[in-house]
Formats: structure tokens, sequence, C-alpha cells
């Protein structure tokens, strides 16, 4: 499957994916067509493929509240942010059609290393445009991830916590 700029411009500016869509982009297909029986079993593995991730809380996803018991057995409640489901299946999946792509225009200019990624990825993923409860940013909680997720050291991660919370002082904390 290819899907041209404008058909990725527009899956790109969906404010979230639903698990379907999502398990249709994982096995290479374009979400909005009708699929054969052989791409309906894929996608339904993918689905569940998609489900151990979320279980294993590699992928991260939002529930629908307001879904109805419909919406709940034909969509599924589960919604996908672009960016996170992007995050997690461009690694693991050859056909997917979405790249994760460095960030430009970093405050550091174009230099990169992999401290400065661990640095903006949890800039993204505990504060960049979130509402969240004190207990959801706790410093453990951010470490814990660094560490999980990214294979940061534990002084690393208590220091991009420091970073990200504005310590003055690295003892301060």
């Amino acid at each position: 499957m290819q899907l041209t700029k404008a058909e990725k411009d527009f899956w790109l500016r969906k404010a979230l994916w639903t698990k379907r869509q999502l398990a249709c982009f994982v096995c290479g297909l374009k979400p909005d067509v009708v699929h054969s029986s052989n791409q309906r079993r894929d996608i339904y593995v993918a689905e569940e493929e998609i489900g151990l991730a979320m279980i294993a809380e590699q992928l991260v996803y939002t529930v629908d509240q307001k879904a109805d018991l419909a919406d709940r057995m034909y969509r599924g409640e589960e919604l996908f942010a672009p960016k996170d489901a992007i995050r997690w299946a461009h690694p693991i999946y050859p056909s997917f059609p979405f790249k994760h792509q460095a960030r430009r225009g970093w405050p550091w200019g174009s230099y990169e290393n992999d401290c400065l990624e661990l640095l903006a990825l949890a800039a993204e993923e505990f504060w960049a445009g979130k509402v969240m409860r004190d207990e959801e940013r706790k410093r453990e909680v951010v470490c814990r991830w660094l560490m999980d997720e990214h294979g940061a050291s534990e002084t690393l991660a208590q220091a991009i916590d420091k970073v990200l919370r504005g310590s003055a002082q690295i003892g301060e904390g």
C-alpha cells in the first residue's frame, strides 16, 4: 500500500485513530477501503498484537468514555494519538506507512544525541500539552518510564526528570 501525500496528511491531521485504523496501517492497508478475507484475518491478528502492546504498556492509548455499547462492539473504545501510534509501530512493522521523524527546530539547533532525544521524549510524554494528575507525573513514574521504555540509566533518568521539573540545582528535587 502506498498512501499519497494527501492521504498521509489526512490521517496525520486526525486527533485520534481507532484500533481498527491502526491495525490496517500495521498491515500496510488503507483503513477506508474494503478488505479481502485474508486481509481481514491479518487485521484481526494486528488488533491482537495492538491489544498485547496496550496491556504491556508499550502503546499509549486513551479510552472513549462516551462510547455506548454499539460503539464498543463495532469500533472499540481504545483510541490512539497518531504520534503515539507511529512511535510504537514504525520500528516494528516494515509496511507501516508513517515514519517517526526526528525533531527539527529544537532550541539546541540541529545537534542531536541520545540524552537530548530522551529529554524531548519525556517532555512530550509527561508535560507537552498534557493535563495530568500529580501522581501521573511523579518523579518515580517519569524515571521508571525512561528506564523501562527507553533503557536510560537511573542517574540519567533522574537528571532528565530534574531538568524537566526546573530544579535549580542538581541536589534539589
